[in-house]
């Protein structure tokens, strides 16, 4: 963020702080072993992401961009707790492991747990832009700074999906068939909605954020296999970390070649014509990345895409 903040010529300070509160955010949900706290991290992490969206004030895209966030975000934070209210109201715990337990007795199958659990659903997949809960996605990412867009798709993300993989590891929810079937059905539109509308985007901010779509999906893929035993958590990790050295690459070139008050960010892919020769080293790191993010052989992304 320091070379977008240099040319920003408005208080700087809030942005640190701001950062810092949303990392603390995402420390506390990679402790997290209650859904309270879980909660309390996925917060933590979204609010001030409503100010960091919108910090270019000045342009009328963040602004907009932050109101859309904040609306949505809000609505998805009601079904979570909704959600996490109904599961309490019928195993009478919110710790991950005494969930476990539950679960573990036939109680799966009840009808106020399913409805608690796919309330959790509705609110996580807002959180991680799954399909159809992904409308956000591409004009919040192109509304935000760029170094707010490459926190939004990397940090945030795998915050929350590391602690929902511990929420499936503790207490098998995927244990239930209906729930399976659900989130087969949304990893797979996320898979091929994300990859067909990234094809079509001349924005590159939009289309990293259709990327991180179908990346999500794939993720999704992988935490189903690895509830039914047929991947390790290696895989996953490998993959998750494919993901985060791609996005952070590719978010950081843009963010290198962006300023506030130069005008909008660098995000048409017509800014990219002719980056080699006059900055090569960033046309060579946004290639990688790019071959990376699409899964081509010998990247790390592909390593992760062939263990999923």
């Amino acid at each position: 963020a320091y070379p977008w903040l240099e040319g920003y010529n408005d208080n700087k300070d809030e942005f640190y702080l701001l950062v810092l509160i949303a990392a603390l955010g995402g420390i506390l949900l990679a402790n997290a072993n209650h859904l309270a706290s879980l909660f309390l991290g996925i917060e933590l992490i979204s609010l001030p992401l409503f100010g960091l969206v919108g910090y270019a004030f000045r342009q009328k895209r963040s602004l907009e961009a932050s109101i859309k966030y904040t609306i949505l975000s809000a609505a998805a934070s009601s079904f979570l707790l909704f959600g996490m209210a109904l599961v309490y109201a019928q195993s009478g715990d919110l710790s991950f492991v005494a969930l476990g337990k539950n679960l573990g007795d036939g109680m799966l199958n009840e009808p106020l747990l399913l409805a608690g659990f796919g309330l959790m659903i509705v609110g996580l997949g807002f959180k991680l832009s799954l399909v159809p809960f992904h409308l956000w996605t591409p004009d919040v990412y192109q509304g935000a700074p760029a170094p707010v867009s490459t926190f939004l798709a990397t940090a945030s993300k795998i915050a929350i999906f590391g602690v929902v993989m511990r929420l499936f590891l503790y207490a098998p929810v995927g244990d239930s068939e209906a729930i399976r079937v659900v989130l087969a059905i949304i990893a797979f539109a996320s898979i091929i909605f994300g990859n067909l509308m990234a094809l079509s985007q001349t924005n590159i901010k939009r289309l990293l954020g259709y990327s991180s779509i179908s990346h999500l999906g794939y993720l999704l893929v992988a935490l189903i296999a690895l509830q039914t035993g047929e991947m390790s958590m290696e895989a996953v990790g490998v993959y998750l970390v494919g993901y985060l050295f791609s996005s952070l690459g590719a978010f950081g070139v843009v963010s290198l070649m962006s300023s506030p008050y130069r005008g909008p960010d660098a995000d048409s892919l017509f800014s990219y014509r002719g980056l080699f020769w006059h900055r090569p080293i960033l046309a060579a790191v946004m290639t990688v990345m790019m071959l990376s993010l699409a899964g081509i052989p010998m990247t790390l992304g592909f390593i992760g895409k062939f263990y999923v």
